[in-house]
């Protein structure tokens, strides 16, 4: 959860259902096959929390051959 300068109840909770909305369209559209999400990490900016960028990282199984 990020941490906010002038936080209240309401930017947490709403901050914390786009986080959410987020992991789970990457889950649906943008994860490989066999693929699990980690972390999903959203950048704001200025005191409007303007959206800079949006990071997702994945781990992917190695599948060993014998």
């Amino acid at each position: 959860m990020a941490d906010f300068k002038r936080a209240t109840p309401l930017q947490e909770k709403m901050l914390q259902k786009l986080t959410e909305a987020v992991a789970d369209y990457i889950k649906v559209v943008e994860l490989p096959v066999g693929s699990r999400h980690r972390r999903t990490t959203l950048t704001f900016t200025g005191d409007r929390y303007k959206p800079l960028d949006i990071v997702c990282k994945y781990v992917t199984p190695r599948t060993e051959k014998l």
